[in-house]
């Protein structure tokens, strides 16, 4: 019995010049099939020399090592030529011809901790995002100074960046909230120590009000873009300070009531006109018992003379809850939106 062969080291070296040479023929052959008839190097590959050839068999040409290696990465059409016009196509088939000349197989296989290590310790990592936690305003530049003050890490911005993208902590803008003073905190404090006791049903007794501004972009426009060249088509003007637009509303808990826009800016007299042809009306329709209770804020228009001598003599006299920085219009902020959009759809019409 024949002592089975032995492969020696010269032999194991040719193996993977082959496939080295067949890995290397594959991304020319792509690069001269996407040159075009116009190249020298692409008439010579597909062209057809004149003449008889010899007899017997005819020798292989370069092109039949190009099909031949294609089948051996799992592609059996001919026309190859066409498949290397798809460039993304092409490349895959070329990978995976280098990966058989690495690994000796076609299916991709990981050896241990894969790519460049990481520049920055578990424990660095562990430490950006304990201080993104405790200071949400850090930026990933003011993270990166402190980590190299505190543990001498040399690491970019960059690397910091991508801790916090796999922690989910992306960038985002801070909510927009109102401005409370210390004086503005203390009122609405002393408010609700008064209001503490009251039951579901004395709130709902309530008729909330508020006034608010609503600036006016006018409705969204989108252009077509396909060059990188702007026209004047692709520009919209916008003025600096956009108009505002102030409305006035109201809400019970059975629903909201009446969204009135105001012509300019609100004072005395006009919030007085308010209160005889809105609010009273309205209270005497929400609540015909008499037991309404009106709130509004402590605006100069509403705790101004005029506006507490007409409380004082006017017949439906309901009790007054007046808080300190009540904004009832941004707690329905969503229905008082929908409505102004209404509103100013119907102004343009007329």
């Amino acid at each position: 019995m024949a002592a089975p062969s032995k492969c020696t080291a010269a032999e194991g070296q040719y193996f993977n010049d082959d496939k080295d040479i067949k890995s290397r023929r594959l991304r020319w052959a792509g690069h001269v099939a996407s040159m075009g008839e116009s190249r020298n190097a692409y008439s010579v590959l597909v062209g057809r020399p004149e003449g008889k050839r010899p007899l017997g068999r005819p020798r292989r040409r370069w092109e039949d090592n190009i099909k031949m290696d294609l089948r051996e990465v799992g592609y059996d059409d001919r026309d190859w030529i066409n498949l290397a016009q798809d460039r993304d196509r092409w490349r895959a088939y070329v990978r995976v011809a280098m990966n058989l000349r690495e690994t000796g197989s076609i299916t991709p296989q990981k050896k241990g901790n894969c790519g460049r290590k990481r520049k920055s310790l578990p424990a660095d990592d562990r430490l950006i995002v304990r201080k993104s936690i405790l200071n949400p305003r850090l930026t990933a530049v003011d993270l990166t100074h402190e980590l190299m003050a505190t543990t001498g890490a040399n690491i970019y911005i960059t690397t910091v960046w991508h801790r916090l993208l796999e922690a989910g902590r992306r960038a985002r803008k801070p909510i927009k909230k109102q401005l409370l003073t210390p004086v503005m905190c203390k009122k609405r404090l002393m408010w609700a120590k008064l209001h503490q006791h009251w039951t579901v049903n004395d709130w709902k007794n309530v008729l909330f009000s508020d006034e608010s501004h609503f600036e006016v972009h006018g409705h969204r426009v989108y252009v077509r873009k396909g060059s990188k060249k702007v026209t004047a088509a692709h520009l919209q003007q916008a003025p600096t300070y956009p108009p505002k637009v102030m409305f006035w509303g109201c809400f019970t808990h059975e629903g909201p009531g009446a969204l009135i826009p105001i012509k300019g800016m609100m004072n005395s007299d006009k919030y007085i006109h308010l209160l005889e042809t809105r609010i009273v009306p309205q209270l005497q329709k929400s609540f015909p018992d008499g037991r309404g209770v009106f709130q509004q804020d402590l605006a100069p228009y509403h705790m101004s003379r005029k506006t507490t001598e007409f409380f004082n003599i006017f017949r439906y006299s309901p009790g007054q809850a007046t808080h300190p920085t009540s904004t009832p219009l941004r707690t329905c902020g969503q229905f008082a939106k929908e409505e102004c959009k209404k509103w100013i759809v119907l102004q343009r019409r007329r």
